[in-house]
């Protein structure tokens, strides 16, 4: 911002719009929106069509990070249709692993898959070990998501091992997370409890306070699936204490759901009934839905142990219009995909069968004109002829 006030060039203030873009995405929306859109304008006026498809990859970005993925989708598609005409190899696979990115988030997950395996073998080839990184860590979790848990677990390790190979000990930490999760969910819990506490102490070390809460929150989620609520609440308490500070949101109120589970464990339904409600007020104003339905669930039998009927009943309702609201919404996404789809393969269609009637008038004409010079040849042929004829 200092640096705009200084009355930059044009190529100069573009690129800082398009930094202030990408550092807004993670602390504000509407800001980074803004900045990206500047940024556009700009290029266009540069006309320089490698920056155009970057600002609207960055702006792609800040649109996952809103949730907003039919946005987010439109975005890096409309990058990657700028940067295939460019021929910009490395900036396609770059969308590529965003649009995989996108698809996994939306549930498409044999399509995010193919996205990531497209990116992966290009960054394999010009030996990038980083980006190769990256997307073999989201392979895995769309193993996970998948729940093909071997591959997952396979794919994690080989992360594990570069990572702690080049030092990365943050990156090793978070991949640790990502081991004890799917340990967790094959049921070994030695193995999930092991990595988690991996992950703790790197954490610890690198002094990543975000990290280590989020991992304290892990563990804790571990504890209250073994039904060791005792466990878990002392470390939820560390959780919420390093959250309060660095003003984390969103995983305060993963704090507060997980609180209530290991609360309503103990049947301390009032205390529980605190946390969840607490919890849910965050997740519907960051519309964090994956989390609003199981909060409505687990409140109805809180309610009921507090002798509440009007209120159990009440949110059995909310989850239940939850329930119908997100197969709505499914069934119009899975629409929406199909008339994408649909669309897609009628112009890939009629493209096809223009340039099959363009082929036969092709043919056509090649064959009217070898006949043509074939009549002039024969025609010549006689002529010559009656002429030889005429001088005999």
């Amino acid at each position: 911002k200092r640096e705009l006030k200084k009355r930059p060039d044009n190529r100069r203030k573009s690129t800082l719009y398009s930094d202030l873009t990408f550092y807004y995405s993670g602390i504000s929306i509407d800001s980074a929106l803004a900045y990206g859109n500047k940024a556009l304008a700009l290029a266009k006026v540069l006309n320089d069509s490698k920056f155009t498809a970057q600002v609207h990859s960055d702006i792609g970005s800040v649109y996952l990070t809103q949730g907003d993925l039919p946005k987010a989708k439109k975005s890096y598609f409309t990058s990657l249709g700028i940067r295939t005409k460019i021929k910009d190899e490395k900036g396609k696979a770059s969308n590529w692993s965003n649009i995989g990115g996108v698809y996994q988030r939306m549930g498409v997950l044999d399509t995010a898959m193919v996205y990531y395996l497209k990116s992966l073998r290009y960054f394999e080839s010009i030996k990038n070990d980083q980006n190769v990184d990256f997307l073999k860590n989201n392979i895995g979790v769309l193993y996970e998501d998948m729940r093909n848990f071997p591959k997952a677990i396979a794919m994690y390790k080989e992360v594990a091992a570069y990572r702690k190979q080049t030092g990365q000990d943050i990156q090793l930490a978070m991949v640790y997370n990502n081991l004890a999760n799917v340990f967790k969910k094959t049921m070994d819990f030695e193995q999930s409890e092991d990595y988690f506490n991996q992950s703790i102490v790197l954490s610890q070390k690198e002094g990543d306070s975000l990290l280590l809460a989020n991992t304290y929150n892990n563990l804790a989620a571990l504890y209250n699936f073994k039904k060791q609520p005792a466990r878990a609440i002392p470390i939820l308490a560390k959780a919420r204490g390093i959250l309060e500070k660095v003003n984390s949101e969103a995983d305060l109120a993963l704090t507060d759901f997980a609180l209530g589970i290991a609360y309503a464990q103990q049947k301390q339904y009032p205390q529980a009934k605190q946390a969840y409600l607490k919890s849910l007020q965050t997740f519907l104003k960051t519309q964090a839905n994956e989390y609003v339905g199981s909060i409505y669930l687990n409140l109805i039998p809180v309610y009921a142990n507090l002798k509440m009927p009007d209120s159990a009943s009440h949110y059995t309702e909310m989850y239940k219009t939850f329930q119908n609201q997100a197969i709505e919404d499914q069934a119009a996404q899975l629409t929406a995909e199909l008339e994408t789809k649909y669309q897609t393969e009628k112009k890939q269609k009629q493209l096809l069968q223009q340039q099959a009637e363009a082929r036969q008038k092709n043919i056509l004409l090649l064959l009217v004109s070898i006949f043509a010079v074939f009549i002039a040849l024969i025609g010549y042929l006689i002529y010559r002829q009656q002429r030889l004829k005429n001088h005999q």
